[in-house]
């Protein structure tokens, strides 16, 4: 825990100032010490992205990442101590009861981050992405290797920018820090809510967020970009609504950065390109000259994600389209590509892909409706939350998120559907829907009370329904962390064509690789695709950095 926490506090000073240089650059004068530091998040993504084009993130780029620091900080001193003083004032003016919410969140925040990870994805492939952006950057053809690689992430660069793997192994918490900064955030609105005798129920809106911190922990373990996705867009809901009457440049420019961050996390996330454009439509006159700068926001996100998806996976388009003429000769091929796709959408309705492939629209939204375990409760309750929600759409923004989350599931029903993928617009429509239900005084201190224990349950309780024995806090990781994995160590090491890969001995599910030492791939799905494919991975050169093609293994 206290490892992690020091590491916070300098992340925190990283992203501080360069967020600060950030909105001083496109001449933001006026934002929320908060948002401030998303932004900085967003430049430090930026930078790291076209870092990992040429090198790894490695010692190298972290010395030239601090030093860039210390010289804005020197350019910017004033305003980034005015900033840090600001910040500090806005804690300590917080009400007794508030403070306490946001140091038993704090600590419990870090005491899951030090525990055991959990989640799958943690396991497949977030760990080796960043063993391999450390290393080497982006790797041409990596998805030759593992497929899951290629769905490499902006929170998965930044993390990897802000992981010290040179100093040390098991920083892995970004989303950790994610979510305090969310909390944070939302006790701030909530006291400003309490205190403002005209009630902004928007502000209630965002205050309420701490009220799904026990549903998001199990994500903050990991650097996991549905967290950070259900973070920032709450925050764009809140400054749409909170500037649909009136929208500053300021405000325009934040909700644009924003947007743009949530797309190269997540690029499912486009639909959320409606929030800006509506803003800058509907204030068109005060915000036409600054048309410049918002296209050179997302032009330069675009052109970084394309450069990402061509080196790592041979396909500008990835994972959306799969054109043949943009083919480069580290592509997947055409048909493992397509059983990608077919397994990716056939698992979002729990179904076998020889299902989905042969099933009507109507027997999908079946399959997705009577889905087993979490996944169909969170469903069912998707579509009784659009039934009730419907009873809301007198206020115009509402209508417009309303819309928005209905194009997002519907692009889901042609991808897949996962609730993971439509979790953010499922909170956000929930908070909207609390904000005008729950809003005196003490219910609402009643909700953060029952979150914390909850929240208390989940670390320190080991049995609970659903969780590991290795997935609660113990005292010895009060300074250090659990290892970024939740499987121990043990690989062994064999050669096919001219790759050497490391093979994870313990690890029983197919996608899976932990902390092994790249290249990794596990046992079963090297067999699986030699046997069904006739392919096997083989490195282009010595050099892992000239990464992989798939080579037929048949004469």
């Amino acid at each position: 825990m206290l490892l992690i926490l020091l590491s916070w506090i300098y992340i925190i000073i990283l992203a501080s100032v360069a967020g600060i240089s950030l909105n001083k650059y496109l001449g933001i004068t006026k934002t929320d010490d908060l948002t401030t530091i998303f932004h900085g998040f967003f430049s430090i993504t930026i930078f790291a992205s076209i870092w990992a084009i040429f090198s790894g993130l490695n010692v190298i780029f972290c010395i030239v990442l601090s030093l860039s620091t210390a010289f804005l900080f020197y350019l910017n001193r004033k305003e980034c101590l005015s900033y840090f003083l600001r910040f500090k004032e806005g804690i300590v003016k917080l009400d007794s009861f508030f403070k306490l919410i946001l140091i038993g969140v704090s600590i419990l925040i870090l005491a899951q981050c030090a525990s055991a990870p959990t989640l799958p994805d943690n396991e497949s492939y977030y760990i080796q992405t960043i063993l391999w952006l450390n290393e080497f950057g982006f790797v041409k053809g990596l998805t030759n290797l593992h497929l899951f690689l290629g769905q490499t992430s902006g929170w998965h660069i930044l993390q990897s920018a802000l992981s010290f793997s040179f100093i040390y192994p098991n920083f892995n918490d970004i989303s950790g820090l994610c979510l305090l900064l969310g909390n944070v955030f939302a006790v701030i609105a909530l006291q400003k809510f309490i205190k403002n005798h005209n009630r902004n129920k928007t502000l209630l809106y965002i205050g309420l967020l701490p009220v799904f911190n026990c549903f998001l922990f199990p994500f903050i373990s990991s650097p996991s970009p549905d967290l950070a996705v259900i973070i920032l867009l709450a925050i764009v809901v809140f400054k749409f609504i909170t500037n649909y009457k009136a929208c500053t440049k300021d405000e325009l420019l934040s909700v644009v950065i924003l947007t743009a961050f949530l797309i190269f996390i997540k690029v499912t996330a486009i639909v959320c390109l409606v929030f800006p454009f509506v803003l800058f439509i509907k204030h068109y006159k005060a915000n036409k000259k600054h048309s410049i700068i918002i296209g050179s926001i997302y032009t330069t996100v675009l052109l970084l994600m394309i450069t990402k998806n061509i080196i790592i996976t041979g396909n500008a388009l990835y994972p959306l389209f799969d054109f043949d003429t943009f083919k480069t000769s580290w592509s997947l091929p055409k048909n493992i590509s397509s059983y990608f796709s077919s397994y990716g959408n056939a698992y979002g309705y729990g179904i076998p892909t020889t299902v989905y492939e042969t099933s009507s629209v109507v027997a999908l939204l079946k399959y997705w409706i009577n889905y087993t375990g979490i996944d169909g409760f969170i469903n069912k309750c998707m579509v009784v939350l659009l039934l009730v929600f419907a009873f809301f759409l007198k206020h115009k923004p509402f209508r417009i998120i309303y819309g928005v989350t209905i194009i997002q599931l519907v692009l889901l029903f042609y991808t897949s559907p996962q609730f993971r993928f439509y979790l953010p617009f499922f909170i956000v429509l929930v908070l909207l829907v609390l904000s005008r239900v729950f809003w005196k005084k003490s219910v609402i201190k009643f909700m953060l009370i029952c979150s914390i224990l909850l929240c208390f349950g989940f670390v320190f309780i080991p049995s609970l329904p659903g969780k590991t024995k290795t997935s609660s806090f113990h005292l010895k990781n009060i300074i250090e962390p659990y290892s970024n994995s939740k499987y121990p160590l043990e690989y062994k090491t064999i050669t096919t064509n001219n790759a050497t890969l490391n093979i994870p001995v313990g690890i029983d599910f197919f996608w899976g690789t932990g902390n092994t030492p790249i290249p990794a791939l596990n046992e079963q799905q090297l067999d699986y695709f030699k046997t069904y494919y006739n392919v096997l991975p083989e490195q282009k050169s010595s050099n892992l950095k000239d990464g992989f093609i798939l080579k037929s293994t048949k004469q």
